[in-house]
């Protein structure tokens, strides 16, 4: 009979541990039975295993968990039907960063912005980079207070030093929390940033997601798309507006209109 072959941890001769696979299997050998055992080492093959793994869940700039995981674990923790909140972390101006200093500077100063934010994260929380500007906190319900959150913010627009170059990140939050803001982590994490995205010139870092930001999210784009259609069909008018001089009425200029 022949068995399913099964991995194990072998030491070798001079002591170092090695993952090998056992293949064996009964035989018949000069008229008498035998067993047949073969190791076969794949150490290699778990190591490139391993690392495609990780290069497949994490973003390679930063080493963190990428969108790939926070997914993942987002879809975990609604199968256990736990109370959660997402934080979505918006970092500013690094794209001005990247056109002024070049791309090496931008890497290193997201790379000191995640660190930053790894020290803010507990054992029991996640934190993931999900673009080249843009974060994720999930944590239990409760954990991420008003006062964490507006911490966090001021650690990160704490001047940052790099290469002879000195810059000062912006940042602003969207939190969303499940269930009551979302079912499906996908919703929970558009949410989130649409809290953040929405108040990118807001005094405040730190904004909640409401129910009127969908809408008014909705609006927007459904005005911007007519816009484009008018634009294509050409049903814009061009329409000039006398200006005159008070009192005299003299005239002293038009106003161009659209309608």
């Amino acid at each position: 009979t022949r068995q399913v072959p099964r991995v194990w941890v072998h030491r070798t001769k001079q002591g170092e541990a090695i993952d090998v696979r056992i293949h064996a299997a009964d035989i018949v050998f000069h008229g008498r039975p035998a067993r047949l055992v073969l190791a076969e080492d794949i150490t290699a093959q778990l190591a490139g295993e391993r690392e495609m793994a990780y290069r497949a869940s994490h973003d390679p700039t930063t080493q963190l968990p990428n969108q790939h995981a926070l997914f993942a674990q987002l879809d975990t923790l609604i199968a256990k039907h736990g109370r959660f909140d997402i934080a979505y972390l918006q970092a500013l101006g690094m794209d001005a960063i990247a056109d002024t200093f070049g791309i090496n500077v931008s890497t290193g100063v997201l790379q000191a912005v995640a660190q930053r934010l790894a020290q803010h994260a507990g054992e029991d929380e996640f934190l993931a980079a999900v673009t080249h500007e843009a974060f994720v906190l999930v944590a239990s319900a409760g954990q991420l207070t008003h006062a964490k959150l507006k911490e966090i913010a001021q650690s990160v627009i704490e001047p940052l030093h790099y290469e002879e170059t000195q810059h000062q990140i912006d940042i602003v939050i969207g939190v969303a929390s499940y269930p009551q803001d979302g079912a499906q982590s996908d919703v929970l994490f558009g949410r989130a940033a649409l809290a953040a995205h929405a108040h990118i010139r807001s005094d405040q870092p730190v904004h909640y997601f409401e129910a009127a930001l969908a809408q008014q999210s909705k609006e927007k784009l459904h005005f911007a798309a007519r816009l484009r259609k008018a634009v294509r069909r050409h049903e814009f008018e061009m329409h000039f507006q006398p200006i005159t001089n008070y009192p005299d009425r003299q005239l002293i200029g038009l106003e161009a209109l659209i309608r």
